[in-house]
């Protein structure tokens, strides 16, 4: 028993010892892990706290970038000050042309930069910063409390990629590569910007640096648009077909900006060319007349014209068209493409020359608007009695429709409806057409005491509506035949409003459709938006217009109305564009008259309303005659320049221009029959004429501005005596509106930006 008991008293001391052994190494395992975990957290908590210093150390390295910036932004602006005096003070401007004073400017610029910042030109450094003098280079442009400090081993210090030098006082110099281009400015190579802030931590950016030379450039007199300008004539432009059969297609291309006062092409095409620094102008003060050839109007380029008529002929708008009054498409097979931006500004309610539509009168015409960037017509189609006699009044009166796009076939529509004519209904006792002769209209007036139309009645055409809903009155037009001279009347609808107007158009047009339409319009397309309706944000009408046809089987309902602008309620339509239509207008008018956008800049100077004169003869209003005719008419060249004045009384003079001429002056008709292609300016009175054939007009700044300098060979006066107010004359510079002092930003650029470069 006892051996027994001296086992068990055994087995229990060896189970106790393991135990403890097992708590043992549970208590290291749990010491262990703790003691990962707290190391993890405190890397953790450091690696977090590098992060934020990194960070703010980084956006400390930048803030020093942007004082560079902003000392570079005041030495490009003070150092195209510095040149522009400079050539102003030290040049005799009078003897120079713009395109050498823009060199000599640009030159200065680029000295007053390097002087700024260059150690040596010939060797292409720049300083970085001097070891010894903190107002130096680019260094200098810091605050004082963002440059190094000694004390606390923290702040910027800047450095350029090449080895430290000794400038001529003995410092140390630290300089980077700097290089000049003729067009893009002075390059900043190789800048790097090391930041400590006082904790230690440093961050470091590496750039380039471009100060950029703005578009700057002189003009040498009070008229600068008329270098510009390749052709002015307050006449007419054409072309002299001789014995060459009208109809061939030539093409008149047009290089630069042209005016004027009307335009008569019989098969030529106008092409009007983008310029390389900006979209060119083209101003027609009256009627462009284009027949059997074709208009283009370039990307990018401007025209204005009071009237277009295209007869059998392509147009292709792919700029900026403003139409004061009507785009007319008449003859056979014409074709229109609108690519850019129409606007027909005019918005009047009673008056066609001031009421902007597009008309379709010739046969078989494509009207394409699908890729239209922006079509506004402001105005609607009015029914033309052009010749009328009308013996119902003192005045005659156009017929306004509700279409702002109008076939000829639709004035049918705003004829009163025969079945309203007369007395109707019960006491209906006679059947009137219209149109009806002279002798059954004036039977009608017997008949009815006067009262020629029910406006109660209501007619089919009109679905149930009474022709009282949009009317409360007729226009009577009386015309004379020409065979026999009997008299024919027509009366016509005179709407209530423009908005009955609209409603009319749309309700005759969804009952009746127009049988006639198909005859006139071959296809008119519309641009759709992503559901293939028309997409009204690229259309803003006043009145209606259709589409179509969607299928060629030749049935008048193939047209789909195309709805027109609401406008605000209250308000007539007419009245919503109005404020548009008082801005071009005046625009218009100011282009016409001495070539300027600015029509109350030009009343200012002129102390004149320029509404109440002739605001559409700008060789009237630029060239001083008498001075023209002192000179006589002339030709002298001078440094490679040729000059032509031509002297005559009689406008309608057409005088043979001079072979090789930069600038003609004429005031009278101008023959350009020596030239198939004009370089420079011709300023004509008169009409200029171009041969039948290819032709070339293309502006030519530098040159004609030159030819303003040339002075006579007795030296008794210089070219530009000959316009107005030439003792006014003076050298102007511009600088160009994206540099100006709002945007200085843009003067200084960095490039090939690298953040936490090696620390050197």
């Amino acid at each position: 028993m006892s051996q027994k008991n001296s086992k068990m008293e055994n087995l229990i001391k060896n189970d106790k010892g393991m135990s403890i052994v097992t708590v043992v190494v549970a208590i290291g395992f749990v010491a262990i892990l703790v003691s990962i975990i707290m190391i993890s957290s405190v890397i953790n908590f450091r690696m977090k706290s590098i992060n934020v210093y990194t960070k703010d150390s980084f956006y400390s390295a930048e803030q020093v970038l942007d004082e560079i910036n902003i000392g570079l932004q005041r030495m490009v602006s003070d150092g195209l000050g510095y040149a522009y005096s400079s050539v102003m003070e030290n040049y005799a401007l009078d003897d120079m042309s713009s395109t050498q004073k823009n060199e000599h400017v640009k030159a200065e610029f680029y000295e007053y930069i390097w002087k700024e910042l260059g150690v040596d030109k010939k060797d292409g450094k720049y300083i970085v910063m001097s070891s010894t003098d903190s107002t130096k280079g680019l260094y200098g442009l810091l605050k004082p409390a963002t440059q190094w400090n000694s004390t606390n081993s923290s702040g910027a210090f800047l450095r350029g990629g090449e080895a430290e030098i000794a400038d001529a006082e003995g410092n140390m110099i630290y300089p980077g590569k700097m290089f000049s281009t003729k067009d893009n400015g002075v390059i900043l190579k190789d800048l790097t910007v090391y930041y400590k802030d006082p904790s230690g931590f440093i961050s470091a950016i590496r750039t380039d640096i471009r100060l950029v030379y703005p578009n700057f450039t002189f003009s040498n007199n009070n008229i600068p648009d008329i270098v510009d300008y390749t052709l002015i004539t307050d006449t007419l432009l054409s072309e002299s077909h001789g014995n060459v059969a009208r109809g061939n297609a030539y093409k008149m291309g047009i290089k630069g900006n042209s005016f004027a006062y009307a335009v008569d092409t019989t098969g030529v095409i106008i092409e009007h060319q983008k310029n390389d620094k900006k979209g060119d102008i083209h101003i027609v003060a009256t009627d462009m007349n284009i027949v059997n050839g074709g208009i283009t109007n370039s990307e990018g380029s401007v025209l204005w014209a009071e009237n277009i008529e295209l007869k059998s002929g392509k147009a292709e708008l792919g700029g900026y068209t403003y139409v004061k009054d009507d785009l007319n498409i008449t003859g056979k097979n014409s074709n229109v493409v609108f690519k850019g931006y129409y606007t027909g500004y005019g918005n009047s309610a009673n008056a066609s020359d001031t009421s902007s539509a597009i008309l379709v009168n010739g046969v078989d015409t494509t009207v394409d608007l699908s890729n239209v960037k922006k079509l506004t017509l402001a105005g609607r189609a009015f029914v033309a009695t052009s010749g009328a006699e009308n013996e119902e009044s003192a005045t005659d009166k156009e017929f306004m429709t509700g279409q702002s796009i109008a076939v000829k076939s639709d004035q049918l529509m705003y004829m009163v409806p025969s079945e309203c004519i007369g007395t109707t209904g019960e006491k209906h006792t006679a059947s009137y057409s219209n149109p009806m002769s002279g002798e059954t209209y004036d039977q009608l007036k017997k008949d009815t005491n006067g009262e020629l139309v029910d406006y109660n009645y209501q007619p089919p055409r009109l679905g149930g509506a009474r022709l009282g809903d949009y009317i409360d009155d007729i226009e009577v037009r009386v015309v004379r035949s020409a065979k026999d001279d009997k008299r024919i009347v027509t009366l016509y609808m005179a709407f209530k409003d423009e908005e009955l107007a609209n409603q009319y158009f749309a309700k005759y047009y969804n009952t009746n459709g127009n049988q006639y339409m198909n005859k006139y319009l071959k296809l008119i397309t519309f641009p759709t938006d992503s559901a293939g309706d028309v997409n009204y944000l690229k259309v803003d009408m006043a009145g209606a217009a259709v589409k179509g046809p969607n299928k060629g089987d030749g049935d008048s309902q193939d047209y789909d109305l195309v709805s027109y602008r609401t406008g605000v309620i209250g308000e007539k339509i007419s009245e919503s564009y109005e404020e548009t239509y008082i801005t071009l207008s005046d625009q218009f008018d100011a282009y016409c008259s001495l070539l300027s956008p600015d029509l109350y800049a030009l009343e200012e100077t002129a102390g004149v309303l320029i509404r109440s004169g002739d605001n559409k003869a700008v060789f009237k209003n630029l060239v001083d005659e008498e001075v023209l005719k002192d000179i006589g008419s002339t030709t002298f060249e001078a440094d490679g320049l040729k000059i032509q004045f031509i002297y005559n009384a009689n406008v309608d003079h057409m005088a043979k221009a001079a072979p090789g001429c930069n600038l003609i002056i004429a005031n009278c008709g101008v023959d350009m029959s020596a030239y198939t292609e004009f370089k420079g300016t011709v300023l004509a009175k008169g009409e200029i004429k171009v041969p039948a054939c290819d032709f070339n007009f293309i502006a030519d700044p530098d040159k004609v501005e030159q030819c303003m300098l040339v002075t006579s060979d007795d030296e008794v006066y210089k070219v530009s005596d000959v316009f107005v107010d030439a003792d006014e004359v003076e050298v102007k510079a511009v600088v160009d509106e994206k540099y100006d002092d709002a945007s200085l930003d843009k003067l200084v650029k960095f490039e090939n930006w690298t953040k936490n470069v090696e620390i050197k």
